[in-house]
């Protein structure tokens, strides 16, 4: 239903009553363009802005919304110059100026930016003057308030309710009309990102203003919304949501997810599935540091992408309503619990919420499930009242992910050359594992052929995408051949199994090579010249490699499964080889650590050349430094006979200091391994094991094997003993390099 514009504010009246401005009719007094910057072409007259009420440009129905939010036939557009400053936008100049005090109010725009080329803030500036006689001097023209919405404005091919709070410095009461600011002129500013960048100007659509008392959306098309910048930092340390948890008194399980005190919004989705059957009867927990807060839990049990919180008369959910329990909400005089029950105040945080039952008729299935901190609110977004804001009230919300299942995950495997089979030797064919219990596999090979893994892909509707609607419909795990016992068993965790099916990939090779145990070197001795070594994060994360995407000169770390890993660096370049998966049988990868006169080495195989101390740093050459002169780590790490440690640049972030990046071998540690580190942060232990895969010669004892023909160059490109280069490298058989021979079995 369309609001026109009300009587605006006069001079001797304060009423609250929200007004409205919407472009089908003659609401207004003109329209221009504005910049707040002094200097900028639009205000000395070297350009004019574009600005006009034109057609609707989208009427159409929103997907989420169901309907279409804005019906006008006519609105307003601006052209965003590249020309103006960040505070360039349009500017309405009111027919009746409305009354600015200290009150926060709130404006309410329809926005429609579907070329803006990036999320930014969207910013209101009021012009106007004060009243009393004493500020006189201001022509009506001056800045009175600027306000920002909460969090970006995402660019978007649909209408968008955004929201500003604005106030002034004034002293205007009831009593005393006589004092206060009149606001004539509105600007809207569609995005404070900096212009310069942009590569062309773009179209701002608005509409339907609304000035009222009510700080939420009157719509929302965002899947899940939050209101507040997802991206939003704690603003005070006294409170906090740690941790998140589920009790199912019928399965007699508690799961938790933590680590959620660093962000206001934490979407767990991808890592935390919390279990129930229909019908069972669970409480959620909160692990919260502070007081005077309340708890409120969602179940998106429609997988819409939004969470209904309505109300019974008895303040119970209401049929339907995704809001499942609450400790504390007064709509006006009364505190009540979601049972019904009452309580004496809001200060129950630390008494948990009531436990609520999943209905008996709910689908098997991952639904979206919402833990939210705030005070006194029931909205899923968090409560955006000046006075109780989410933010600055240390409150907090958490998404996981609500597993619906059955008693089974019907398990199969896909693939080729080979097969997956359980433990005692049965097919996967939708064969039926006991749900959240741990569950034994076996690779088998077909003839010829060895394996590097499995991937495991488990949930539901396993053939269509990942994530429909922001929620993942299933969820991956990778495991290598190391994590694969010497009779190719693997026990899958009872974590991953979950959900109603899973999907088990075996990764077989072409030939019959050994897979990689996961046996960790754990002194010297166990060191043989004549073998080469793979260098892994404990985790999984990475392996010591020559880095050539980024440098052909240093040595640094690639990722292999976990392309989110807290600790990656900020050089994009590096960040992008951290997502890459490596070949564990590529030369290139794999390493000799040396011996010799009682001195450790540590050799690349596929280029044949050493780690090398150059400076500070260390690089590859032909020449070999011995890793006992390599000083002592940021740990403190003691140099001596039998612990030794290297130190090489882990990505190339500048000419030194503590934005430097290493890796490190530590064969003195427990365990035995490699760490990566910065100055001032240790990252994850690393391990040492023995590459079967590829055979090496000694260069210290024969000084390589010279081929057969000196027609071959000695550099680092890859040549078979017929003299013809190659351009991939070999994965089975003999073949030189820089002069010397080299196997791969």
């Amino acid at each position: 239903m369309k609001r026109y514009i009300l009587t605006a504010l006069a001079a001797t009246t304060l009423t609250a009553a929200a007004q409205t401005i919407n472009f089908d009719t003659d609401d207004f007094g003109s329209i221009g363009v504005y910049d707040a910057w002094e200097a900028s072409p639009f205000r000395t007259g070297q350009l004019k802005g574009n600005a006009a009420v034109v057609a609707n440009p989208c009427t159409a129905t929103d997907p989420v919304l169901g309907y279409p939010p804005n019906t006008s036939a006519r609105v307003l557009a601006v052209q965003r110059s590249r020309f103006g400053s960040n505070t360039f936008g349009v500017r309405i100049d009111l027919k009746e100026p409305f009354r600015l005090t200290k009150q926060t109010r709130y404006l309410h725009v329809m926005t429609y930016l579907a070329d803006k080329p990036a999320p930014s803030r969207l910013m209101a500036i009021g012009l106007g003057r004060r009243v009393e006689d004493e500020w006189s001097w201001q022509t009506g023209q001056d800045e009175q308030f600027w306000a920002l919405s909460t969090s970006d404005v995402e660019p978007s091919d649909q209408w968008q309710d955004v929201v500003l709070g604005f106030k002034g410095f004034s002293y205007a009461t009831d009593q005393e009309p006589a004092k206060g600011i009149d606001i004539y002129s509105l600007v809207l500013v569609p995005d404070v990102r900096s212009p310069h960048a942009d590569a062309a100007d773009f179209a701002c659509y608005f509409d339907q203003l609304l000035i009222d008392s009510n700080p939420a959306r009157r719509f929302s098309s965002e899947r899940y919304p939050v209101n507040f910048d997802r991206a939003q930092t704690p603003t005070r340390t006294d409170r906090h949501l740690d941790k998140v948890g589920l009790s199912n008194s019928n399965a007699g399980t508690t799961q938790e997810a933590g680590g959620l005190a660093g962000l206001i919004y934490n979407d767990k989705t991808q890592s935390a599935v919390f279990s129930a059957k229909p019908g069972h009867t669970v409480r959620p927990t909160f692990g919260y540091t502070g007081v005077w807060m309340s708890a409120y839990v969602y179940v998106d049990w429609g997988n819409d992408g939004t969470f209904s919180y309505d109300l019974a008369a008895d303040m119970k959910p209401a049929q339907g309503s995704d809001l499942v329990s609450y400790n504390a909400y007064m709509p006006e005089a009364t505190w009540y619990k979601s049972d019904g029950t009452t309580v004496n105040n809001g200060n129950q945080i630390a008494n948990g919420v009531p436990s609520f039952t999943v209905p008996a008729a709910t689908a098997p299935g991952f639904y979206r499930m919402r833990y939210k901190v705030d005070w006194n609110n029931i909205d899923p977004g968090g409560n955006t009242s000046e006075a109780n804001h989410i933010v600055s009230n240390g409150g907090g919300i958490t998404d996981v992910l609500l597993d619906v299942h059955t008693d089974v995950v019907r398990v199969s495997d896909q693939q080729l050359n080979g097969a997956v089979l359980t433990a005692d030797g049965q097919e996967l064919n939708n064969f039926e594992a006991p749900y959240g219990q741990p569950f034994a596999i076996k690779m088998q090979p077909a003839p010829g052929f060895g394996y590097k893994g499995i991937t495991v892909r488990y949930g539901y509707r396993l053939e269509g995408e990942a994530v429909v609607g922001d929620n993942p419909q299933y969820l991956t795990a990778t495991f290598t051949a190391a994590d694969f016992d010497d009779n190719d068993c693997l026990t899958l965790p009872a974590s991953i199994m979950v959900g109603g099916t899973m999907q088990i990939e075996g990764l077989f090779t072409e030939d019959a090579r050994k897979p990689l145990k996961g046996d960790t070197i754990s002194n010297l001795g166990q060191l043989s010249n004549a073998k080469a070594y793979l260098i892994h994060a404990l985790s999984q994360e990475g392996y010591l490699v020559w880095n050539t995407s980024v440098s052909d000169r240093y040595v640094s770390l690639r990722g292999v499964t976990n392309t989110s890993y807290q600790g990656l660096p900020s050089d994009a370049r590096v960040a992008t080889i951290y997502q890459q998966r490596i070949d564990p049988f590529d030369a290139s990868t794999s390493w000799q650590i040396l011996q010799k006169d009682g001195n450790y080495y540590l050799r690349n195989v596929g280029n044949s050349l050493y780690v090398t101390l150059s400076d500070r740093d260390y690089v590859f050459t032909d020449a070999a430094t011995p890793l006992a002169q390599i000083r002592a780590n940021a740990a403190g790490e003691t140099i001596d006979g039998s612990t030794i440690s290297l130190a090489g640049t882990f990505s190339i972030l500048g000419a030194g200091g503590d934005d430097k990046h290493y890796a490190c071998i530590c064969t003195g540690t427990t365990p035995q391994g490699v760490r990566n580190w910065t100055f001032n942060d240790h990252g994850s232990p690393f391990y040492i094991t023995e590459n079967p895969n590829l055979s090496v010669t000694d260069p210290f004892l024969a000084d390589g094997i010279r081929p057969a023909t000196a027609l071959i160059p000695h550099d680092n490109a890859t040549y078979l003993l017929t003299g013809q280069r190659i351009s991939r490298p070999v994965h089975k058989g003999l073949y030189i390099r820089q002069g010397r021979l080299f196997m791969k079995k």
